[in-house]
């Protein structure tokens, strides 16, 4: 922990578990060799480790901890292996170069993805697996270079902030699962600051306090018609609200 001058390092295969913080702060380490006799990567395990730009996690890896690349600012690709089920809040924060990444079907754990991506400000394009019911709070907030994401029918909720700073996201599909908008008391604030956004498809019926999303006003909005009038009762001063043609 703390080791600012360790450039390189190889982690004997006696070694079961990288254990809580046990790198952070490792500001020049560069390359790691992590063997498979490792089944788990503990919480803010490379936190900090700004000078690491990429990294093999062995197939025997079935977690990855909070903040676990947590501030791993030259992270610019990352191969997760389907043997991991469990991905730690905030995992990837901070990873301001990391450009692409997925998130295999087998990750059936994500801690409602609170901040996971939270900053990753080169992040173009994401998959993630369709068992994941909740996009948490700041889950993609400054994704900045972000310009298309898929959310799955498996998601219920959007958490506040979700999207903020998504400048670069131009247009957006909210499947009807989605029911639910999440609000602190400054509201959802879910596409505050997402410039470009100039179209939204709403699929079903309007969820819990989607008006306190913060769409841009001059957004083209499209929903089911049979639900047009309630969405231009909670929209009030939003002008392009259309049936869906989709």
């Amino acid at each position: 922990m703390n080791c600012s001058s360790l450039t390189n390092i190889t982690v004997p295969s006696s070694v079961t578990e990288l254990g809580l913080s046990c790198f952070q702060g490792c500001s020049s380490l560069t390359n790691i060799t992590i063997p498979s006799s490792v089944t788990k990567l503990e919480d803010g395990c490379f936190l900090g480790c700004s000078s690491l730009s990429s990294i093999t996690i062995p197939s025997s890896v079935t977690e990855l901890g909070v903040g676990c690349f947590s501030g791993c600012s030259s992270l610019s690709s990352i191969t997760i292996p389907s043997s991991v089920t469990e991905l730690g809040a905030e995992c990837f924060s901070g990873c301001s170069s990391l450009t692409s990444i997925t998130i295999p079907s087998s990750v059936t754990e994500l801690n409602n993805m609170f901040m996971l991506f939270d900053g990753c400000s080169s992040l173009t394009n994401i998959t993630i697996p369709s068992l994941v019911t909740e996009l948490g709070d700041m889950s993609f907030k400054g994704c900045s270079s972000l310009t298309n994401i898929v959310i799955p029918s498996s998601v219920t909720s959007l958490g506040s902030e979700c999207f903020k700073g998504c400048s670069s996201l131009t247009s957006i599909v909210i499947p009807s699962s989605v029911m639910f908008f999440s609000v602190t008391e400054r509201g959802s604030e879910i596409f505050d600051g997402c410039l470009k956004l100039k179209k939204v498809i709403f699929k079903g019926k309007i969820p819990f306090y989607a008006e306190s999303c913060d769409l841009p006003k001059t957004c083209n909005i499209f929903v089911p018609e049979e639900f047009l009038q309630e969405y231009k009762n909670a929209f009030k001063g939003y002008p392009n609200i259309y049936p869906s043609r989709e």
